[in-house]
């Protein structure tokens, strides 16, 4: 089975699944130490904020070909940011340059 899609991840977090796909998310979540340890880190209420490096993750605004990417916040400056993580396997950082550029 394939990991689940970024799209399937970004509304599992959103709450926008319906019960059938929240079940087979959370079923292959539990058989996949990839997506259990992304959702994971983002549900885990222990973790309050959850965090990555310095940034605050405050939910997501959504997922493509490349990635998820999730709605930060950086309490350093105290702005938004947009913070994408590359899918598992992904490695191309021509392309992640290039969109970094155009959103700059």
């Amino acid at each position: 089975m394939s990991c689940l899609a970024d799209e399937v991840i970004a509304a599992w977090l959103d709450g926008e699944l319906v019960e059938d796909e929240r079940s087979l998310a959370i079923e292959h979540a539990s058989a996949c130490d990839a997506c259990r340890e992304l959702v994971g880190a983002v549900f885990d209420s222990e973790r309050v904020p959850v965090t990555i490096g310095r940034y605050e993750i405050v939910g997501t605004i959504g997922g493509g070909g490349m990635g998820v990417v999730l709605r930060g916040r950086d309490p350093v400056l105290d702005r938004s940011v947009a913070i994408k993580l590359a899918r598992a396997g992904v490695d191309d950082q021509a392309q992640m340059l290039r969109e970094a550029q155009a959103l700059a």
